[in-house]
């Protein structure tokens, strides 16, 4: 599955399991809206959209391309664990922001 760019899973409430996606290098863009689930992404992955449901944790390691602004998550209250960890460019409060819906 390295191959997998572009994964669409939205407002799939049947999802029970969290995906991981961290075999998926080349994952650059996932859209979640309406799930409950989590989504694992790899460290260091070129993703340049994160649209999330209403995850548990979010992990986001020194992403390449993930700009704050793509970032979305319909709601932030289940959330009981953040990991943002080297970010570039000084952008980490700004996503965590975006995550939190401040």
């Amino acid at each position: 599955m390295k191959a997998l760019r572009t994964l669409s899973i939205q407002n799939c409430t049947g999802l029970t399991e969290d995906i991981d996606l961290t075999n998926c290098t080349n994952i650059e863009q996932i859209d979640a809206s309406g799930t409950s689930i989590n989504i694992v992404i790899p460290d260091g992955s070129k993703i340049t959209k994160y649209e999330l449901g209403t995850p548990t944790a979010v992990r986001i390691v020194n992403p390449t391309q993930l700009n704050y602004t793509a970032v979305k998550v319909d709601n932030s209250g289940s959330i009981d664990s953040i990991d943002i960890i080297n970010i570039p460019n000084n952008r980490s409060f700004g996503t965590f922001a975006k995550i939190m819906n401040l």
